[in-house]
């Protein structure tokens, strides 16, 4: 998991612990992006344009690069036969890094600009996992489109849904993507709805304008599950929603347990589990196939980003009840609140007990002087 403060933290799930904790705290440098290269390294973007990597062993940092400007990262991914690093910005550039091996130890080369400022106010960029040479950039007040990294091109573009019934144009706010398939992917929109689109043809309406009516909070992520049956989408209230793609996105179930926004979403490709960070600083658990919370540990800052580094996971050790200790800094935060506002509501009731005391002596010695 990642954090606002700059650290990477490596996380035990089954023994509710930190193994380990990568790089230093400083300010401006938000984790926004994990990258798991293999067992021994992983990559985290930075807020302030820097890239480095981490390996996981001793905690060092096996190589770093700066992108040029100081720019939030919106996109962090593999590309091409290669695995060449992707990495989008937010002020449109998207830059490659080629990864390279030295000594068995691996490095990035100086980043490439491919594309500058390619769509105005882009949100989030997402390589095709069916077609790893193909990158997904969403905006504010601009349709999707998708780029062919290697040949640098658009080779699709998306089209917004008709006018409303002012004849006024609808709003175009797009937050995430999950790729179902290489001929379809869902977006999430600050609008609270979920679209797809059909990427055969572009130019195209989305297929699905899928609308969640009983939601009160924006969406941002979103991710699909192994299957492709599922898609799960998070919100700014702390729930996640499970949509079923086979029902036209029907209601599935909800996961809760968060306060506060949804950061990230991580779903594991072998095994019925999902992973999630939250601004109350927690990371949590879930049984995709019961939409039980089965894990949530305490990780002290606002976090993030999160990704799976190890999928081999024992069921039966991760289903056993969480131990009281891990809820532990919750629930003493939680009681000096409840002590601080009962406190606060007792003073209250006693300053205006006074306030009422005083004016009906007021008025008694009015009357007698009358």
């Amino acid at each position: 998991s990642g954090d606002e403060t700059g650290l990477i933290k490596l996380v035990d799930v089954e023994e509710n612990k930190v193994k380990s904790t990568f790089g230093e705290q400083v300010k401006d440098s938000i984790v926004q992006r994990i990258l798991k290269l293999n067992d021994d390294y992983v990559i985290g973007a930075y807020s302030n344009g820097i890239v480095k990597l981490f390996n996981t062993n001793d905690g060092s940092v096996a190589f770093e690069t700066p992108l040029g400007e100081a720019q939030n990262i919106i996109g962090l991914d593999f590309c091409g036969e290669n695995n060449n690093l992707v990495v989008s910005q937010a002020n449109g550039n998207i830059s490659l890094l080629e990864l390279g091996w030295n000594d068995e130890a691996p490095y990035l080369d100086d980043p490439a600009s491919i594309y500058s400022k390619i769509t105005p106010a882009p949100q989030y960029a997402k390589i095709n996992r069916f077609q790893t040479s193909n990158l997904m950039v969403l905006s504010k007040d601009a349709n999707p489109l998708i780029l062919d990294i290697e040949n640098k091109k658009v080779i699709w573009k998306g089209k917004n849904v008709p006018n409303d019934y002012l004849d006024l144009q609808v709003p175009v706010h797009d937050l995430d993507c999950a790729f179902k398939d290489k001929n379809s992917v869902y977006v999430s929109t600050a609008y609270k709805k979920v679209r797809l689109y059909d990427l055969r043809q572009s130019n195209t309406r989305p297929t699905v304008d899928h609308l969640m009516k009983n939601e009160s909070f924006p969406l941002n992520h979103i991710a699909m599950s192994s299957c492709n049956n599922y898609l799960y989408v998070t919100d700014t209230g702390g729930s996640v929603f499970v949509l079923d793609t086979r029902k036209g996105l029907e209601l599935s179930g909800k996961m809760k347990g968060a306060t506060g926004s949804v950061r990230d979403i991580s779903v594991s490709n072998k095994f019925p589990y999902a992973i999630t960070v939250s601004l109350d600083r927690f990371l949590r658990i879930y049984n995709t196939n019961t939409y039980k919370m089965v894990r949530r540990i305490f990780l002290g800052q606002k976090l993030s980003s999160v990704c799976f580094f190890d999928d081999e996971l024992d069921d039966e050790k991760l289903e056993e009840t969480v131990p009281e200790q891990t809820f532990k800094p919750q629930n003493e935060i939680s009681k000096r609140a409840k002590d601080a506002k009962s406190l606060l509501k007792k003073n209250k009731l006693k300053m205006t007990f006074e306030r009422k005391s005083k004016k009906n002596e007021d008025e008694d010695e009015d009357d007698d002087a009358e």
